[in-house]
């Protein structure tokens, strides 16, 4: 049985952006992601082993963007998908990243990207 996992508007302060003062101090991007996995196992024993812990997800996240100081958000989107197809049984992973006040006349921009697991 094939189901998702995912976190939805999961929030992160990171150094992230191309411009010096993007630069000097953390701003707020928000996260989305979802993951396709097999629920089966974890259906028949409900032990958190047996699926993809979205703590761990979201700690990845964090993880990549904190330590990294991306200067692009579609960098950091294509780390994360990597990482999380080398680290997790999954056979779909999308994402969405997106950073408020990076134009002042719009909500957010964002970065959108999917990959499947035979993707290079």
């Amino acid at each position: 049985m094939k189901g998702y996992i995912g976190l939805d508007h999961h929030k992160i302060d990171c150094i992230i952006g191309v411009y010096p003062h993007e630069r000097e101090s953390k701003r707020t991007i928000y996260v989305d992601l979802q993951v396709e996995t097999d629920f089966s196992k974890c259906r028949n024993s409900d032990d958190i082993a047996d699926t993809v812990n979205y703590e761990l997800l979201a700690e990845l996240c964090n993880s990549l963007a904190e330590i990294r100081k991306f200067a692009l958000l579609e960098t950091f989107a294509c780390e994360v998908l990597e990482s999380i197809m080398s680290r997790f049984d999954v056979t779909w992973a999308w994402i969405r990243i997106k950073k408020p006040q990076a134009l002042s006349n719009v909500n957010y921009t964002f970065v959108e990207l999917e990959k499947y697991r035979d993707e290079k």
